[in-house]
């Protein structure tokens, strides 16, 4: 392995750098403190610099040598001035950025090297697997129209107009919110799924022309639009960098805030209409863009940890400039200073923000880790064995290449610091011994995740006794009823003839009773007792079976049925079963999987559901059927009912008559008992994702799980891959 030579002070101090003529500084004021924006028209891009930095690249004119160019500005900084280090520093970042230039062979080896990398790296997240990015169009026509519209947009009247439309379309949801939670489970049918798609692409469309318009109103330019992609997923972009050079950052803050605004806007008259509107379409529609604008303006838009508005804003409003490079220098500093234990000077010393720094570069790192592990999350979910792959590359270039220049550099230096392979591999060593023992003692946070079904624990089918017509219904599907209240009312006039008959006859037997009575015939009347009993008892019978014409709920329950109305009018036979009668407070989850391994079910004390459309619940461990088999466990499985279980028809069966479904590959079907609380507001036929948590089950156990089936993938993909030439 060859190291990077170690370049002598003397070379440094000989340097010469000329700044490019074409870049554009303006004078800026931040905190009362002054500083530089440099514009490069060539690149359209902007940085910030401080009256020092400034002092001291204004001497590069390629002419004067490093070491005379700090003795010109010691004298003007005074307490400033900058140290050999802190200038070898600059001149490294503005060859880095391009902004200056030199003709030194050897050292410009030295800092053009890491210009490279540095290109090398931009290369990488141009080309990253999970996002691409596609320049498409010069929006600067289209946003220079709309500028006019956005100027009267930020108006007074249109910022109360704003606040009054947002609030009424907040107030209308909170008052409807029990129908908007009920009817946000429809939005996640897969069918539906392009609708929600064109909402969203729809919002971010507004989105961005509000950026461009916004920038284009204060004078700014738009050069470029285009599209990134994400997992496959296009997101519109447009560039509004030229903002960096606006004095005032009312103007900056309101460029990053202008997508924020108009989204909102657009979601608030969105849930005015869905609040107004009976029309079943007209409703989902709104729903979808109320959910998008606030799905991207909670987790994106507005989150200060990624580089998205909320950042922009923070950092005009708070006047950081460069905050997230700021954060990650100083996790870069850390990394020096204990891991490899080097003597360096911290990037914050000085720095009267310096503790909200470091506290937004840990959290910015660990929402940078989240954002990453979900997303590779995703792509497996979504293209499967091909995730696997968008993994494995992910993997390779944020991981793999970057972990080994950094153990590269730690065991054997290079230009910029020196070797520290003792103390390197120590801690090193020391960190994967911790990390395997904590693998294995901790116990796994994940577990076997399943599909699953809310769906109802007693259901009571409530069948006719006695045949006949069909009267009346007198109940709804959906409604709720208590028990014993009447449902539907049946005719038979058959039946209600013969009881009246009987009637008829046991007052004629009481009739021939008193006769044989007043005439002493003893014998006769007493023989008359057996022939009431008879006929009471053919009565009672008759009665029972008469009464059994009103249908009466057995439990207080809900009714679960299709098309109930249309029976009446229809001749059903005895035993026919006429509606089904739901206990909601009696409920569980139906549970699918196509494996159940017993040392995954081993030790497992409770299960974590997530209810889609809804909360959490840690609920008890599941009772599987101790055999797989080819019956859903409930059609909602099913793949082409938005389920994930694939499922194949098969023919007419004798005893059903009719076609139906079966599973491709058998499932165990499980099941969760949920108590009265929990099933309390949940509805039967929710989508539910159940994790398993097992006391015995260790993250070990996890990570070599899922480790085997990465493998498992893999080889899958490597099968289907042509073979090599």
């Amino acid at each position: 392995m060859t190291v990077a030579p170690d370049y002598a002070v003397r070379e440094l101090e000989q340097l010469r750098l000329t700044l490019r003529e074409d870049l554009r500084f303006s004078l800026r004021s931040e905190n009362g403190i002054a500083c530089y924006v440099a514009e490069d028209p060539v690149a359209g891009a902007f940085y910030r610099l401080g009256s020092a930095e400034y002092e001291f690249v204004s001497e590069l004119d390629g002419e004067a040598d490093l070491a005379t160019i700090l003795r010109r500005t010691s004298a003007r900084l005074g307490e400033d001035a900058f140290t050999l280090e802190e200038a070898t520093a600059i001149c490294q970042w503005l060859l880095e950025t391009g902004l200056a230039t030199t003709t030194d062979s050897r050292t410009a080896e030295m800092l053009s090297d890491r210009a490279q990398r540095l290109r090398q790296q931009s290369l990488r997240r141009k080309v990253h697997p999970l996002f691409l990015r596609f320049p498409l169009v010069n929006p600067d026509r289209w946003v220079r129209w709309l500028s006019p519209l956005a100027g009267a947009a930020m108006s007074w009247p249109a910022c109360l107009v704003w606040l009054l439309v947002v609030g009424a379309g907040g107030l209308a949801i909170f008052d409807q919110w029990a129908t908007f939670r009920y009817e946000l489970m429809r939005v996640w049918v897969p069918n539906r799924w392009l609708w929600l798609a064109a909402a969203w692409a729809f919002l971010r469309l507004i989105h961005e022309s509000a950026h461009g318009a916004v920038c284009r109103h204060f004078g700014g330019h738009v050069p470029e639009g285009g599209l990134f992609m994400i997992l496959g997923m296009p997101i519109p972009y447009v560039d509004v960098t030229s903002s960096w050079r606006f004095g005032a950052k009312y103007q900056r803050i309101a460029v990053a805030a202008a997508g924020i605004y108009a989204e909102i806007f657009v979601a608030a008259i969105a849930a005015l209409i869905w609040s107004s509107s009976e029309a079943a379409t007209t409703r989902s529609l709104a729903q979808y863009v109320i959910i998008s604008a606030g799905f991207t303006t909670i987790v994106f838009n507005l989150n200060v940890l990624m580089r998205f508005d909320g950042y922009y804003m923070l950092v005009d409003w708070l006047e950081l400039p460069n905050l997230y490079s700021r954060g990650t220098h100083y996790l870069g500093y850390l990394y020096r200073r204990y891991y490899l234990g080097l003597s360096v000077k911290s990037p914050l010393v000085g720095d009267r923000h310096a503790n909200f720094i470091r506290f937004y570069a840990i959290a910015a790192l660990g929402w940078r880790v989240t954002v990453m592990v979900g997303l590779m999350t995703a792509a497996v979910l979504i293209f499967g064995e091909l995730g696997w792959l968008l993994v494995a590359a992910t993997v390779l270039m944020w991981l793999v290449v970057p972990g080994y220049k950094a153990i590269r550099g730690a065991l054997f230096g290079n230009a910029r610091q020196p070797a520290a392979p003792g103390r390197f591999l120590a801690i090193s060593s020391l960190l994967v011994a911790l990390m395997m023992l904590a693998a294995w003692a901790i116990p796994s946070p994940w577990g076997q995740v399943l599909p699953a079904i809310v769906d109802y624990g007693d259901l009571r089918q409530v069948r006719n006794e006695s045949p006949g017509f069909v009267r009346s219904v007198e109940v709804t599907t959906g409604q709720w009823v208590d028990a014993g209240e009447t449902l539907v009312q049946l005719e038979n006039r058959e039946l209600v003839g013969e009881l009246a008959n009987l009637r008829l006859a046991r007052q004629q037997i009481l009739a021939n009773q008193r006769r044989d009575l007043t005439r002493r015939k003893l014998a006769v009347y007493q023989s008359r007792d057996n022939e009431l009993e008879v006929v009471d008892h053919q009565i009672a019978l008759l009665a029972s079976r008469t009464d059994a014409l009103t249908i009466r709920s057995p439990i207080a329950g809900r009714i679960v049925a299709a098309e109930i109305e249309s029976l009446v009018g229809r001749y059903v036979e005895a035993g026919t079963e006429l509606l089904v009668v739901a206990d909601e407070r009696n409920k569980e989850l139906v549970l699918a999987a196509e494996r159940v391994e017993s040392t995954e079910l081993h030790g497992i004390t409770e299960t974590e559901t997530t209810i889609r459309g809804g909360g959490k619940l840690l609920t008890s461990a599941p009772i599987f059927d101790p055999r797989a088999t080819r019956t859903l466990p409930h059609p909602a499985f099913a793949a082409d009912a938005g389920g994930t279980l694939a499922v194949r028809p098969v023919e007419p069966s004798a005893k059903t008559g009719d076609a139906s479904q079966e599973l491709a590959i058998p499932a165990f079907r499980g099941r969760i008992p949920l108590s009265s609380t929990q099933a309390e507001g949940l509805l039967a036929g929710q989508r539910a994702s159940v994790r398993l948590i097992g006391r015995d089950q260790s993250l070990g156990d996890w990570i070599w799980r899922t480790i085997a089936k990465a493998n498992a993938s893999w080889q899958t993909v490597s099968r289907q891959l042509p073979p090599a030439d």
